[in-house]
């Protein structure tokens, strides 16, 4: 929700559009309510939920949630590697969490063994929520 709102603003700003508050407490109002079901009546969203986003301190570094997604899907790959018992991937994230911010995160993370511009992070995140998926659909299929 938080990075299609995003993105959204960066798409208006991109094609010239004003961003001013009215427009973006519109904007983030009509995804909130369409994330939570307001239209089907699944959670009721009060107005000045609305403004909400002026709260928000990811929205005022650009493109931040998205880390939150990159960051994941290299997880995934990374703990698929570590528990897959690949030689040096522990090592490699070892000293990934140690660099800490002592370079780009993208250069960080491939210098680690996962290079995000490829498909194999995302590809990782799928398999692993895939076989989460199973086993909730497994759970909910044995007989009560």
């Amino acid at each position: 929700m938080f990075a299609e709102f995003e993105r959204n603003i960066h798409a208006r700003v991109d094609r010239g559009e004003p961003v001013a508050g009215e427009a973006l407490t519109k904007i983030y109002c009509d995804i909130l309510k369409r994330y939570h079901g307001a239209a089907e009546g699944v959670v009721g969203i009060d107005e000045k939920y609305c403004v909400e986003w002026e709260n928000i301190p990811h929205f005022y570094n650009p493109f931040y949630v998205y880390q939150y997604a990159t960051s994941i899907a290299a997880s995934s790959l990374f703990a698929q590697k570590v528990a897959s018992g690949e030689p040096g991937a522990l090592k490699r994230y070892l000293d990934l969490l140690r660099a800490g911010g002592s370079d780009d995160p993208y250069a960080l993370v491939k210098t680690a063994g996962v290079d995000l511009a490829t498909p194999a992070p995302y590809q990782a995140l799928v398999a692993q929520m895939n076989k989460i998926m199973d086993e909730i659909e497994a759970i909910l299929a044995k007989p009560k």
